[in-house]
């Protein structure tokens, strides 16, 4: 116990000296502290006034089985995100981590480190998604004019169920680590990852009111305190929740029980299988057997030949695109917004607009999720590490003999070519879905393409800019510039048809009279064309101007 609470002093003493070892370093931390607080605030406000504002006119034998609702709803998705995050850290945290290198070779007894380490991995993998659920808990409690003793428990019953998620999610990883190589391990959460956020967002983005029949079913159940549903975990939260903010504190005890009896039980189980499984899969997974593949080798001449047919600029191509499908600590958020842009157009293919506004909606939020998606898998997993090194991914590149338009091009290819399928074959999905022509279909996944670029091309020239004129010198701006050039490219091609599309809305005359498609269309094509000329040579500017 005293070499656990060592540890955390330890721990103590790095988080003091890395957020408040100088006065510098002290007021960003509480700057960007009260910068969370603020946004916190607003959602909260947001969220009352937009979803929950006429809870409190609801008659109060219909609150229990709303509130019901909506809390086994979000604790299901809530305990989904955990179960999966925790199943992505795992590696990061326990099997690939620099600090139990470390921990192993000193005297310390291994299940002091192995508790310390899956303390820190549950806290890691709910810190993450707090922000995100508790905003909505915090505004519906509000929207129901809440106990102070609701506001106590709320953290406390998410910090349990949350902490449930993450130690089935290392039970489970775990057991297949002892089995699988960490390259298997994590093609398989990665795709369980994906498949599972595109569920969670499409039940999110569909209609609240078509609740599907089954949860309906089970919101009645966990009313009627059937005490078998209660050993799921988040029904067990929810159900709690739900008596103490309706008032029955003494139905709350049941529920209440059986969340900590299941709690307990899970943590002792995860402590278990942890102890007699992590050391052996750690080991497994710290060295490579060698095995020699039976491979028909190739001649030199056959060598030389691919080598002399394939020009330079595809040989980056193929070599970044060939360390992108490796890259497996960034695959998982590449893939959660992959999986974000099908729940959108799932939403899309459902929703009641007019067919104008779902293709635009469709192209100018596929054009930023993708884009960023692909974006991100081809970033070096070690600039997460060190994020100053970014500008030094492009050194290798630096002393390639290739001019500054074949590096630029590369790097348009690697990125475009990627989300330019994915777009394609999303936006044609859509339009299948809604019964559109062949003709119309072409049209627009060709407007499309030309759309995306010059939103690549863009994109790309930018970020050579910025390593050459801002990194390390005026971080700030060059960061606002990269989020607000894009946005007025997306607004001048995307989002003015969409303002067109709302015209009627506009009372003022001359918005009527320079929304005319004829103004609007020109507009787009000059600001693509720029991006196609104008961009492009600034960028191959900047990357003969770099140094490192």
């Amino acid at each position: 116990m005293n070499n656990l609470l060592l540890l955390y002093k330890m721990q103590w003493i790095m988080f003091v000296n890395r957020f408040f070892g100088n006065k510098k370093q002290a007021a960003t931390s509480i700057a960007f502290f009260l910068a969370i607080i603020t946004f916190f605030v607003l959602v909260v406000r947001f969220l009352n006034a937009r979803f929950f504002y006429d809870l409190q006119n609801v008659p109060q034998q219909e609150i229990q089985v709303i509130l019901a609702l909506i809390f086994i709803i979000s604790f299901a998705i809530l305990f989904t995100f955990q179960l999966f995050s925790s199943l992505t850290n795992l590696v990061a945290n326990f099997y690939k981590s620099p600090d139990l290198n470390y921990f192993v070779t000193t005297p310390l007894n291994p299940g002091v480190i192995l508790i310390f380490k899956l303390i820190n991995h549950t806290f890691i993998s709910i810190g993450k998604e707090s922000l995100l659920f508790f905003p909505f808990y915090i505004s519906l409690a509000i929207s129901i004019n809440a106990t102070t003793f609701f506001y106590i428990l709320l953290p406390i019953v998410y910090f349990i169920v949350a902490a449930m998620a993450a130690s089935i999610g290392i039970i489970i990883g775990m057991l297949l680590l002892k089995k699988l190589s960490i390259k298997s391990y994590r093609y398989i959460v990665n795709i369980g990852n994906f498949l599972a956020f595109v569920l969670v967002w499409g039940i999110v983005l569909t209609d609240i009111l078509q609740i599907p029949q089954p949860i309906i079913k089970l919101a009645e159940r966990v009313i009627t305190e059937e005490s078998i549903i209660l050993i799921i975990p988040f029904v067990s939260g929810a159900e709690l929740l739900t008596q103490i903010a309706s008032g029955f504190k003494v139905a709350a005890l049941k529920p209440l029980a059986y969340l900590l009896a299941v709690a307990t039980f899970i943590l002792f189980l995860t402590y278990f299988i942890a102890k007699h499984n992590f050391f052996t899969g750690w080991m497994n997974n710290s060295y490579v057997k060698h095995k020699q593949k039976n491979k028909k080798l190739k001649s030199k001449r056959n060598l030389k030949v691919a080598s002399n047919n394939l020009h330079p600029i595809f040989c980056v191509v193929k070599n970044e695109w060939i360390r992108a499908t490796k890259n497996y600590d960034i695959m998982a958020g590449a893939l959660v917004l992959y999986g974000l842009y099908i729940a959108m157009l799932f939403y899309l293919s459902s929703s009641d607009i007019s067919f104008n506004l779902i293709i635009s909606a469709a192209m100018l939020g596929g054009m930023f999720l993708v884009t960023t998606g692909t974006s991100v898998l081809l970033i070096s997993s070690e600039i997460i590490l060190n994020p100053y090194a970014a500008k030094y991914q492009f050194s290798i590149l630096k002393f390639l003999p290739l001019k500054a338009k074949d590096v630029l091009t590369a790097r348009l290819i690697m990125n475009y070519v990627p989300s330019a399928v994915i777009l394609s074959m999303g936006l044609s999905g859509l339009l299948f879905s809604i019964q559109q022509t062949m003709f119309t279909l072409i049209t627009i996944v060709l407007i499309q393409l030309i759309i995306l670029l010059g939103y690549t091309t863009l994109n790309q020239s930018y970020e050579i800019i910025y390593y050459q004129c801002y990194y390390k010198k005026q971080n700030f701006l060059g960061g606002l510039i990269s989020f607000v050039a894009p946005a007025i490219y997306l607004i001048l091609t995307i989002g003015l048809f969409i303002l067109y599309q709302a015209k009627p809305l506009f009372s003022s005359s001359w918005i009527n009279v320079i929304l005319n498609m004829p103004t609007i269309a020109t507009i787009a094509i000059v600001t693509i064309v720029l991006q196609l000329t104008y961009t492009y040579r600034l960028g191959a500017k900047a990357w003969d101007k770099m140094e490192f």
